[in-house]
């Protein structure tokens, strides 16, 4: 199992935003920012925890792919 905690997992999201920064654009960013689900009550934000929960809470990588190219067609 991979883990990962959601403090790490807002860390790389904000490198990928940078990174992706001139194709997401402020749309880009606010889709993104809507779609980051503040950490539950019963997640220690520093605990690293299975990736597949921390994959439904903060998009990075591939997911900021994909919101970018729906907001390209």
């Amino acid at each position: 199992m991979f883990t990962l905690s959601y403090n790490e997992a807002l860390r790389i999201q904000t490198e990928h935003v940078a990174h992706y920064r001139h194709l997401l654009g402020r749309k880009g960013v606010e889709v993104v920012r809507e779609k980051t689900v503040p950490c539950p009550a019963n997640i220690n934000p520093d605990e690293p925890i299975d990736v597949l929960v921390i994959n439904r809470l903060v998009p990075r990588g591939g997911a900021i792919e994909t919101i970018v190219r729906r907001l390209r067609c």
